[in-house]
C-alpha cells in the first residue's frame, strides 16, 4: 500500500465525524431495523390470523362441495316440447362436466384464471398485480381471485366485504385445490356461474345466447360466454353488443396466446359476427300453467328438480283461447260501453267520494270505484278515500294502446257497420279527471309509509276458457282471465259461480238413464208451486212440449219438474262421479245451477256426454324428465247409450236453440248455455267427440254484465272462436258415434205420440232401446254434418227464448 493510501486511511480513522452524518446512519440503522421489525410482526401477525382463522368454529368445511347441488330450475315445456317457462329461484341446469366442450374451458380459462391447471388455488402474483392496478386506478379495475377461489367466495362465504372473509378466502381456496381436482372444480365453476338475464350457468347461457345446448356450441361463441363473467349486465350481447363484441375479441385473443386455438381458428372466429340466436320464450302465454306445475310439484313432492315437466298443453290452443277471450270481452265493451267512463255532477260526486270515506279499511284484492284525480308521469292517479293509488299496469287489459287523458270524448255515431265496428276496437277510451273508475288494490302499503297503493283498471267483467280431450282428460289450454301472472288469480279452477242453465245437463242425463224420460217425453211447461216457490222462465209459458225442446229453449219450469221426480240424491251421485267436488245444494233450484262450481269442474263433468260416459280425472303433466306419469284411469258415469241420447239433445241446442251462433262451425257441435239471475255470470260448455270447451265470463264482484248478456250472446262467441283454430289445426270433423242401443221412431212433437215417416209435422226422434213407442223400429243413419261454407251465417231462431 502506497504511503499517500495509508495517509488518507489513517485520517479517516482518527478524523471526528460530523453530527449530520452521524444522525443519517442513526436514522437509517434505526430505519433498516424498525423495517425488518414491522416486516417480521406483520408476517408473525398474518400467520397468527392464518392460524386462529383456520381453527375459527365458522370457517366452513369445502367438504360440502364434493356433493355440488346447486339450486336448479324446472323447464316446463307443452306438449310438443315448446318451453312455456321455468320454476325455480335460479334458473340454472347442471351439466356434467364430460359434456362442457374443451373449447369453452380453454376460453374461460384464458379470460378468467390463465394458470389455473398450474397453481394450488392461488395466484399470489395475480392478487399483486391487481393490487397495484387498482391503486394506480384508485378505483377496482381488475380481480386477481382464481376460479377456485371464486367458486369458495359463491359457494362457501357470504358476499360482505371484510378482512376476515379474506383471510378464510385464501385458506378455503388452498383447501378446495387439496380436496376436488380441476376439473372438477372447474365444473362447479361453470354451472354455478352468473351469465346475465337471470341465467346461471353455461348450459342456461348457451340456451339463451345461442338456442342450443353447450355442447354444440363454437369458439366463437365460448369466447363470448367466457367475457360474460366479468360483467354480465354490462357486458350483455343483448344490451351492449359492441361491449360484448370487445370482450369476445379479448378471450379470442387470449385464447390464442396460450395456444388454445390455432391462428387460423382465430382469424376465422374474429371474422364470424356477434354469434346471436335469442328467442322469445312463450312463457307469457301460459302463467296459469306455471302455476299449476309449481303446486303439483310441491304437493306431489315431484323430484323435478333440473328436469323438464313437459305439460298436456298445447301452447297454439293456449294462444287462441286467449285471444279469443279477449276478443269476446272487447266485442262486449262495444255494446256496453264499459270503458266509457262515467261523469258525476259536483252534487254527486260529493256523495261519492262521502261514500268512499266511509270505507273504514281497503283491502286488496278487492275492486273499488275510485274518483280520478290526475296524472303523475305516466301513471293516472286514483282516489279512493281513505288514500291515493297509482294505475301501474299497462292500463287496460283490453286496450294495449292505452287511454286518451283529458280529452272530449266523441258522440257515438248510430251507424255500426263492420268499418265502424273495427274502427272503434282501434280506439282509445278517453280518461278525465273528476270519472268514476272501476280499480282493483294490486298489494298493500310498502316499508315506505308514503308509497300510493298499485292499482289496475276494472272496467270489464273477466273470464275463463277451458279446453280438454275428451278422450283421455288432458287439458290443452287453460285461461284464467284476460291477463295472469304466477300466483294470480286463476278464474278457470279457483273462481266458484252459479253455473245456471248449463247445469240442466246432468239432471236430464240422470233422468234419461232412468229410463223413465225420453226424448219424447211430453212435460207441461207452466207454473207449478214447490213450496210456495214458483220456478220462472226467461219468456212465457208453453204448455205441453217434449223434453228435447224443453232443453233446446232451456226452460226452467220443466228442467226443475224433472229434478223433482228424478230426485235430488241421485243428481248429486252423478255429478260427483263426473268429477265436480263443490258443495251442491239441496233443494230443487239446484236444477237452474245455482250451486257455485269453477270452469274446469263443468269442463270436465261434460266429458262423460263428449266421449260416451266416461270420466278422467284431469291432468296437466304428461312426463317428469323421462319418466312417464301414470295414465289417468277412467271411470264411467253413465251408460253409452244415454251419453249419446243426451249428447244427440245437446246438439239441438246448437243447431235450433240458445247457441246457435256455434252454429257457424260447421261441425257436429253440442253443448248447453247458462246465466244467472240478473246476468251476473254467462256461460258456454260445447263439446266434439273429442275436445270439451268450458267458457264462463263476468265481474269477479259479481257485478250485473246488463240487460241481454246471456250465455248464448256472450259466452258462446269465444267458445266459437277457440273452436275454429282448433278445428283448423286437427281437422277433425266426425260426429257423435251412434250406438246400437239406439232406436228411432218418427213422432208427433205435439203429442210425443209415435207417428208414420209421412205425416204431417213428424220429426225424427231418437230412443233408448226399449223405451221407444210401439212401431217397428227403422234403420238408424247419423246425421252428416254439414261441409265447411255450406250456409250462410246463423242466424237466432225467430222463436228463440235467449238464457
Amino acid at each position: 500500500m502506497s504511503p499517500i493510501r495509508k495517509k488518507k486511511i489513517q485520517k479517516a480513522i482518527t478524523s471526528p465525524v460530523s453530527p449530520r452524518k452521524a444522525l443519517i446512519k442513526k436514522i437509517l440503522i434505526w430505519g433498516g431495523l424498525i423495517t425488518a421489525g414491522s416486516i417480521a410482526l406483520g408476517t408473525l401477525t398474518i400467520l397468527s390470523l392464518f392460524l386462529y382463522y383456520s381453527n375459527s368454529s365458522d370457517l366452513p368445511s369445502v367438504e360440502k362441495l364434493r356433493n355440488y347441488k346447486p339450486n336448479q330450475s324446472i323447464r316446463i315445456a307443452d306438449r310438443n316440447g315448446n318451453l312455456i317457462g321455468y320454476l325455480g329461484k335460479q334458473r340454472r341446469t347442471v351439466v356434467p362436466f364430460n359434456k362442457i366442450p374443451n373449447v369453452l374451458v380453454h376460453a374461460v380459462i384464458s379470460a378468467e384464471d390463465a394458470k389455473f391447471y398450474s397453481h394450488s388455488g392461488l395466484n399470489f402474483l395475480g392478487m399483486f398485480r391487481a393490487f397495484w392496478v387498482n391503486l394506480a386506478a384508485g378505483r377496482y379495475k381488475q380481480g386477481g381471485s382464481t376460479i377456485t377461489q371464486q367458486v369458495v367466495k359463491g359457494l362457501l362465504l357470504s358476499p360482505e366485504r371484510k378482512l376476515k372473509r379474506k383471510f378464510q378466502e385464501v385458506i378455503l381456496a388452498r383447501r378446495l385445490d387439496q380436496t376436488l381436482t380441476k376439473d372438477e372444480i372447474l365444473s362447479i365453476y361453470l354451472n354455478e356461474i352468473y351469465f346475465g338475464h337471470g341465467r346461471y350457468g353455461v348450459e342456461e347461457a348457451s340456451l339463451l345466447y345461442f338456442s342450443k345446448h353447450v355442447w354444440e356450441i363454437n369458439a366463437a361463441e365460448s369466447a363470448l360466454l367466457a367475457g360474460l363473467p366479468q360483467g354480465p349486465e354490462y357486458n350483455s350481447p343483448i344490451r351492449h353488443p359492441k361491449r360484448a363484441r370487445t370482450r369476445q375479441l379479448y378471450v379470442l385473443g387470449q385464447m390464442r396466446r396460450h395456444n388454445y386455438i390455432s391462428e387460423e381458428e382465430y382469424q376465422k372466429s374474429i371474422k364470424m359476427p356477434l354469434p346471436l340466436s335469442v328467442k322469445r320464450e312463450a312463457h307469457e302465454g301460459a302463467p296459469e300453467i306455471i302455476e299449476l306445475v309449481r303446486k303439483s310439484v310441491d304437493s306431489n313432492k315431484l323430484d323435478a328438480v333440473g328436469k323438464q315437466i313437459r305439460t298436456t298443453i298445447d301452447m297454439d290452443f293456449q294462444a287462441a283461447a286467449r285471444k279469443a277471450l279477449i276478443k269476446g270481452l272487447i266485442e262486449y265493451d262495444l255494446r256496453k260501453k264499459v270503458t266509457n267512463l262515467k261523469t258525476l255532477d259536483s252534487r254527486k260526486l260529493k256523495k261519492h267520494m262521502e261514500k268512499l270515506k266511509s270505507i273504514k279499511k281497503l283491502s286488496k284484492g278487492k275492486v273499488y270505484e275510485g274518483v280520478v284525480a290526475g296524472k303523475q308521469n305516466d301513471h293516472i292517479i286514483v282516489d279512493l278515500g281513505l288514500e291515493k293509488g297509482i294505475i301501474e299496469e299497462g292500463t287496460e287489459r283490453y286496450w294495449p294502446n292505452g287511454f286518451d287523458w283529458n280529452r272530449l270524448r266523441a258522440k257515438p255515431k248510430k251507424k255500426n257497420n263492420r268499418k265502424s265496428k273495427q274502427k272503434s276496437e282501434n280506439t282509445k277510451p278517453v280518461i278525465n279527471p273528476g270519472d268514476i273508475i272501476r280499480v282493483r288494490i294490486l298489494e298493500g302499503k310498502t316499508d315506505d309509509p308514503d308509497a300510493p297503493l298499485r292499482l289496475r283498471v276494472e272496467l270489464g267483467p273477466q273470464g275463463a276458457v277451458v279446453l280438454l280431450d275428451a278422450r283421455n282428460g288432458d287439458i290443452l289450454a287453460l285461461a284464467g282471465g284476460t291477463s295472469q301472472s304466477p300466483g294470480g288469480f286463476n278464474r278457470a279452477t279457483m273462481a266458484k259461480r252459479q253455473p245456471g242453465s248449463s247445469f240442466k245437463p246432468f239432471i236430464y242425463a240422470q233422468a234419461i238413464s232412468s229410463r223413465k224420460f225420453t226424448a219424447a217425453t211430453l212435460l207441461n211447461d207452466g207454473p207449478e208451486v214447490y213450496k210456495k216457490w214458483i220456478p220462472r222462465n226467461h219468456g212465457k209459458f208453453r204448455g205441453n212440449i217434449t223434453l228435447r225442446e224443453a232443453v233446446t229453449h232451456s226452460v226452467n219450469s220443466i228442467a226443475v219438474h224433472v229434478l223433482s221426480k228424478v230426485g235430488i240424491e241421485p243428481v248429486h251421485a252423478l255429478v260427483r262421479k263426473a268429477g265436480i267436488t263443490s258443495k251442491l245444494g239441496k233443494e230443487l233450484s239446484l236444477a237452474l245451477g245455482t250451486s257455485e262450481v269453477s270452469p274446469l269442474e263443468m269442463a270436465q263433468a261434460y266429458m262423460i256426454f263428449a266421449n260416451g260416459g266416461f270420466v278422467y280425472e284431469t291432468g296437466f303433466i304428461k312426463s317428469v324428465g323421462e319418466k312417464n306419469m301414470e295414465r289417468r284411469v277412467s271411470q264411467r258415469v253413465i251408460d253409452r247409450d244415454s251419453a249419446w241420447i243426451v249428447a244427440n239433445i245437446l246438439k239441438s241446442v246448437v243447431l235450433k236453440g240458445t247457441g246457435w251462433r256455434a252454429r257457424s262451425l260447421n261441425v257436429p257441435v253440442a253443448g248447453k248455455t247458462g246465466t244467472t239471475n240478473q246476468s251476473k255470470d254467462a256461460w258456454f260448455i260445447g263439446f266434439t267427440p273429442d275436445f270439451v270447451c268450458a267458457v264462463y265470463i263476468g265481474y269477479d264482484d259479481h257485478k250485473t254484465l246488463g240487460w241481454g248478456e246471456e250465455g248464448g250472446r256472450t259466452a258462446v262467441p269465444v267458445f266459437t272462436y277457440l273452436m275454429k283454430e282448433v278445428i283448423k289445426k286437427n281437422k277433425i270433423r266426425r260426429d257423435f258415434p251412434i250406438t246400437d242401443g239406439i232406436v228411432t221412431r218418427h213422432i208427433n212433437p205435439k203429442t210425443g205420440e209415435s207417428v208414420s215417416e209421412s205425416a204431417p209435422n213428424s220429426v225424427k226422434e231418437y230412443f233408448l232401446r226399449g223405451t221407444e213407442p210401439e212401431q217397428p223400429a227403422i234403420p238408424v243413419i247419423p246425421d252428416e254434418p254439414a261441409e265447411p261454407g255450406s250456409g250462410k251465417e246463423p242466424q237466432a231462431p225467430e222463436d228463440l227464448l235467449t238464457q
